[in-house]
């Protein structure tokens, strides 16, 4: 018998050490709601959006409604996500109110900004350091949207850099390349084989040069870019390294036409 009530001591003991364990996180005070954060990640027209809003505290389920300002065509507030595919540019300014399980509730205001399709970039590379020996440069595309194809002139100063021979190649394989050398310039035109190229940075092509003589590298670019997305042209010239000294008659365009840095759309 006293075996048993010792058992029955130490079960109850157990009992009121668990409703005090219970009782003390029922009465432990909740993180309070709120939504985090106040500018949204930049949309690209024409391209499709999606970013959650960042919610803290609270008791799920939340539940989320736009009740200022307007969000840009195209775009929804869908359950704390906004998505959708912009139809407009320009800044925009919005507030959600955010309600939890508990029937707490509160606002937030926030800013997104739309902007147009930026467009593409050749990047050159370089040694950053004077050199000795011969060096490869590569270029490549940045911000590519649905690219077809690239005409570009890479120049140097033929007093300090030789092309080496036979050493222009394409970086890809789904590409048709042509290139032609000349003293202190290479032109290469490049062509998509299927439906073009979208993504942050792909190789387009390589070369080799060989100096002189002891000097930091530095070549110059003048690119056409033909694209499928909403520029359908796009000129741009690049640098990297040390500045280029040119000849004065040197035409900077590819192909030797008359751009002049326009974007036609």
């Amino acid at each position: 018998m006293a075996a048993m009530r010792r058992f029955a001591t130490v079960c109850s003991l157990l009992g009121l050490l668990l409703l005090s364990a219970c009782a003390g996180e029922l009465n432990t005070p909740a993180e309070a709601l709120r939504l985090l954060g106040s500018s949204l990640d930049e949309a690209v027209l024409g391209e499709p959006y999606e970013q959650a809003l960042r919610t803290a505290g609270g008791l799920r389920p939340y539940t989320y409604e736009l009740t200022e300002g307007e969000l840009p065509a195209g775009l929804e507030l869908e359950g704390g996500v906004v998505r959708g595919t912009p139809e407009e540019t320009g800044r925009f300014t919005f507030t959600v109110s955010l309600s939890d399980a508990n029937l707490s509730s509160t606002f937030h205001e926030y800013r997104l900004t739309v902007i147009e399709v930026p467009p593409p970039r050749l990047e050159l590379t370089v040694p950053g350091t004077e050199t000795r020996r011969e060096f490869t440069v590569t270029a490549e595309a940045v911000e590519a949207r649905k690219l077809r194809g690239v005409s570009t002139v890479i120049r140097w100063d033929p007093e300090r850099f030789s092309l080496v021979e036979d050493s222009t190649e394409p970086g890809r394989r789904d590409v048709i390349m042509f290139s032609t050398a000349d003293t202190g310039s290479l032109q290469v035109d490049l062509a998509f084989t299927g439906s073009g190229y979208s993504g942050d940075s792909t190789d387009l092509f390589r070369f080799r040069l060989e100096p002189l003589q002891p000097v930091r590298p530095g070549v110059e670019a003048a690119t056409l870019f033909v694209s499928g997305a909403a520029s359908a042209e796009h000129f741009a010239t690049q640098r990297a390294g040390a500045r280029v000294r040119l000849p004065a008659d040197a035409d900077p365009s590819p192909g030797g036409d008359d751009s002049d840095g326009r974007e036609e759309r």
